[in-house]
């Protein structure tokens, strides 16, 4: 919407306008907007996967173009396979029959919920203005909200960032801070004036510290590199030649009036060597995440 409308007085009619247009203007989605993450979250999973010992870097899986949950198909976004890809690969092409088969494995609860929650997922953010928790769902929740208990399909959702798990591009953006910064959960906070920048990172204030281990960063660091930057990787169209950067793709799925939408999600954090920052973008209904 357009500011001058707001100054010197802002008419009855426009406030009227804004506050009933169907787009939603006035509404902060940066930290109450709830979205499915879709695939922005597969590095979690594979960080807590390697920890957790349900993976390795070489484990390879074999994508054909779909996998079969509980007798439901799910597609891949390459719908004649990826073939055999190890974990890095698999962050590069972002695929999800080999994350499903990792979600399934590792479980959801209780050390991929726990790791969730230790993010900040399914909690609002304290910074001085209205923000969302969004939804870090669970077996009890489930059986509260849903009346039915987890299911296998329940994990294998969350394992692509869909299903009941909810998010905010504030809590995505936090979550590729934790990766850029090697586990530090960051305490996020409004400042009226960055100045050049200087001292603020020295400023941060730490929630918490994410139990990944320095190999296990690097693992899915570099597949992160690659989404940006190999010939195989989703987010190519990022890529600047005078910075290096990781990033990760997502598109996430929606139905809305039973006509199936999606939303478009791009993570990053660079400089690669030493990051400096890291966002979260998220482009309602929109396309493919890398795009």
């Amino acid at each position: 919407y357009n500011l001058q409308e707001f100054v010197p007085t802002l008419r009855s009619s426009t406030w009227n306008r804004l506050l009933n247009d169907p787009a939603k203007p006035l509404y902060n989605r940066s930290t109450s907007g709830i979205y499915p993450p879709g695939s922005v979250f597969k590095p979690i999973l594979a960080l807590c996967a390697l920890r957790e010992g349900a993976v390795t870097e070489h484990t390879t899986y074999t994508c054909t173009g779909s996998i079969m949950v509980g007798g439901r198909r799910i597609e891949c976004s390459h719908r004649y396979g990826h073939g055999e890809l190890d974990l890095r690969q698999a962050i590069a092409a972002s695929c999800n029959p080999y994350f499903i088969s990792v979600g399934m494995r590792l479980g959801f609860e209780p050390e991929l919920h726990d790791d969730c929650a230790m993010l900040g997922f399914g909690s609002a953010p304290r910074i001085g203005i209205s923000t969302a928790a969004g939804v870090l769902p669970s077996d009890a929740w489930k059986r509260k909200t849903q009346h039915d208990g987890w299911r296998g399909g329940d994990t294998a959702n969350v394992s692509i960032g869909q299903g009941f798990f909810k998010v905010t591009p504030l809590q995505i953006a936090l979550m590729t801070a934790a990766i850029a910064t090697d586990g530090k959960v960051i305490k996020p906070r409004l400042i009226r004036d960055a100045g050049d920048g200087t001292g603020v990172k020295d400023q941060l204030e730490i929630a918490g510290t994410m139990d990944w281990s320095a190999h296990d960063l690097q693992v899915v660091k570099e597949g992160m590199y690659d989404v940006v930057n190999s010939a195989s990787g989703t987010g190519l169209k990022v890529a600047v030649s005078s910075v290096r950067a990781a990033g990760k793709t997502g598109t996430a799925e929606y139905m809305e009036d039973g006509v199936k939408k999606k939303h478009a999600w791009m993570i990053l954090f660079a400089p690669y060597d030493k990051p400096l920052y890291a966002m979260a973008v998220v482009a309602e209904d929109s396309d493919f995440g890398g795009l």
